[in-house]
């Protein structure tokens, strides 16, 4: 794959949530692609319990991606953003330098996909949180350990142990993960459900619980994307847990 570099630290500090996701070193792709215990789960059956959510990136019709070259980074960096918006900020960031190219665009790619791009050789595969999400994570990991702190690695995602989704036509139950706590939220209104029931983890964690074979806490994940809608494939039920 083709790649266009963006040689200038001031565009990751600029945009929401990017520098400090930097230094973390996230890594989220190439641990999928490590070798899976025969326990855990596939990353086929990972993939469905993300189906139909998409992340975005720049790109061209060529798909020559846009990357980050910084001093913070031995690699350079390919950029899945969770939000939209976020995207279309770095994408304003590049229209400026001097060697843009004019048929660059924001495209939107399924979550599932980007499992099989661990990033070629010196190029490394980032997914960057939404900025909104991750004060809200920073509040309920605080309001969680009673211990204020401004740090919160990895894109979160939103739980409640009283809330069970059922799959009528195999019968199967999964655990929502929201990638928005607002969607969350509404939910357990709607159901009469306390917020304070919600906890966070990131999603990069609960993926390697899900493959991890000595575990099974996170075997039942089902990933939700913004606007609260599953897009696995049957008659859902919504279960409250007592």
């Amino acid at each position: 794959m083709d790649y266009f570099y963006v040689e200038a630290i001031k565009f990751c500090n600029n945009v929401n949530g990017i520098s400090h996701f930097l230094v973390e070193s996230i890594k989220f792709c190439n641990s999928l692609k490590k070798k899976i215990d025969h326990h855990g789960l596939s990353a086929g059956k990972i993939k469905r319990r993300m189906v139909g959510i998409p992340v975005y990136k720049v790109s061209n019709y060529e798909e020559r991606d846009a990357l980050l070259v910084t001093d913070e980074v031995t690699k350079a960096v390919s950029f899945y953003f969770i939000s939209k918006p976020d995207a279309l900020d770095f994408f304003d960031k590049i229209k400026l330098l001097e060697n843009f190219i004019i048929d660059w665009r924001v495209f939107d790619t399924p979550l599932s996909n980007i499992i099989d791009e661990g990033g070629d050789e010196g190029v490394a595969v980032r997914l960057v949180p939404e900025s909104s999400q991750i004060k809200n994570a920073i509040e309920e990991k605080g309001r969680e350990t009673g211990t204020p702190d401004n740090i919160f690695a990895g894109v979160p995602v939103f739980m409640s142990s009283n809330l069970t989704l059922h799959l009528i036509e195999t019968g199967e139950r999964f655990r929502p993960a929201y990638l928005r706590k607002e969607d969350l939220q509404e939910r357990l209104t709607a159901m009469g459900v306390s917020s304070s029931t919600i906890k966070v983890s990131s999603l990069e964690e609960t993926i390697h619980e899900m493959k991890d074979s000595s575990t099974s806490k996170s075997n039942d994940i089902l990933f939700i994307g913004h606007g609260g809608t599953s897009y696995i494939m049957g008659t859902i039920y919504w279960l409250h847990e007592t």
